[in-house]
């Protein structure tokens, strides 16, 4: 599974400060979700989902298991 979390937000038009004043966090934090280097809730993601207007499953890119 990969996070399209920067495509997503960037393509919103959303800040990295902006998503992290909505989750609580800092914009160091959406950078390290973006760049998968940190483990990323289903409640922040869910949170993530509905600040910028879009199904959850947008987010997430499921990798092939043929690919694997």
């Amino acid at each position: 599974m990969r996070l399209r979390l920067r495509e997503v937000r960037t393509a919103k038009g959303v800040t990295q400060q902006a998503l992290g004043d909505v989750l609580g966090k800092s914009d160091v934090s959406i950078l390290r979700y973006e760049k998968g280097r940190a483990p990323i809730t289903l409640n922040d993601l869910d949170k993530i989902a509905r600040y910028l207007g879009v199904d959850i499953m947008d987010l997430i890119e499921l990798e092939n298991k043929a690919q694997m």
